[in-house]
């Protein structure tokens, strides 16, 4: 940002948002692959799209 801040400029409200949504999928994706791993060991559980939304958003928020 120091660098290159001042060659590019300021990003719009839009352009934000934009670059929000990349990057909160990057890490949904990555959120899930690391559930995936660590609870293919556990008998019984449940899948990503089976827990509760709730939860779900909170494990991303935690590695976002």
């Amino acid at each position: 940002m120091k660098v290159y801040g001042p060659l590019i400029g300021e990003i719009t409200h839009t352009q934000q948002v934009r670059l929000f949504e990349i990057v909160y999928s990057e890490k949904l994706n990555y959120t899930q692959g690391v559930y995936s791993r660590n609870s293919r060991h556990i008998t019984d559980a449940l899948t990503w799209y089976k827990i509760d939304k709730a939860i779900r958003d909170v494990f991303v928020d935690t590695i976002y």
